[in-house]
């Protein structure tokens, strides 16, 4: 935030989305969505909201200033305590992209997961499937809210996280179709989704030493929640 005009929007409307905002703001100084904060005032305007959403009628103008603020991040880093790759992509693989960085097994189908501009997709390797379920297995450094989903490939594989999964007060979701995946011995697969909504701080994940391999994580970034 300089004091200098960084886009003008001859064409914005009360209909214009703040995300068309962002994602030219984004595209300007080269960082990540999630990274952008268009503010009127003190006010935040949230990303899936409209401009107008933010101008009661009579106090409409044919000029609205905005102002443009970067926020501190990445949102969220990932390590994996085995040491093995691991990388919060910036955004959903597609079908047919792989699943992990030391196996072929591809995503057949994204399930609820698919186009959502918000979410995220932790690439991991498979190999961290001897994990033990009561130790760590990946690190997340949450800096502003968001929702992590955890999407197991089956029921068998859901049972063997089920300790830590109580004990960490994650939610089995009724709304989130799962991911559908290639894999052996018994893909593909397709399982249960559990999630947790996270503000900031450290977030482990524990292993589930589950010969059918390791959970797949997305993390769905919430921008203006806090």
């Amino acid at each position: 935030m300089s004091g200098e005009i960084l886009l003008e929007e001859s064409e914005a409307k009360s209909r214009t989305p703040v995300k068309m905002l962002v994602q030219k703001i984004r595209a300007m100084v080269d960082t990540e969505a999630e990274l952008v904060q268009i503010c009127l005032g003190t006010t935040v305007l949230e990303h899936g909201a409209m401009l107008g959403d933010y101008l009661a009628p009579e106090t409409q103008k044919p000029m609205m200033e905005l102002t443009f603020l970067k926020l501190l991040g990445p949102a969220v880093t990932a390590e994996a305590l085995t040491g093995r790759d691991i990388k919060l992509l910036d955004s959903v693989p597609g079908r047919g992209d792989r699943c992990h960085f030391d196996r072929s097994y591809r995503f057949i189908s994204l399930g609820s997961f698919a186009d959502k501009t918000s979410m995220r997709y932790l690439m991991t390797s498979n190999d961290d499937k001897v994990t033990p379920s009561e130790e760590p297995m990946w690190r997340l450094n949450v800096r502003m809210p968001v929702i992590v989903y955890l999407n197991f490939r089956s029921e068998m594989h859901c049972r063997c996280a089920r300790d830590w999964l109580e004990k960490g007060a994650w939610t089995r979701s009724t709304q989130m179709d799962s991911t559908v995946t290639s894999g052996i011995p018994n893909g593909p697969y397709s399982g249960p989704v559990f999630f947790k909504a996270v503000d900031s701080g450290l977030l482990d994940l524990n292993g589930s030493d589950c010969g059918e391999g390791t959970y797949f994580v997305f993390i769905d970034i919430q921008p203006n929640l806090s």
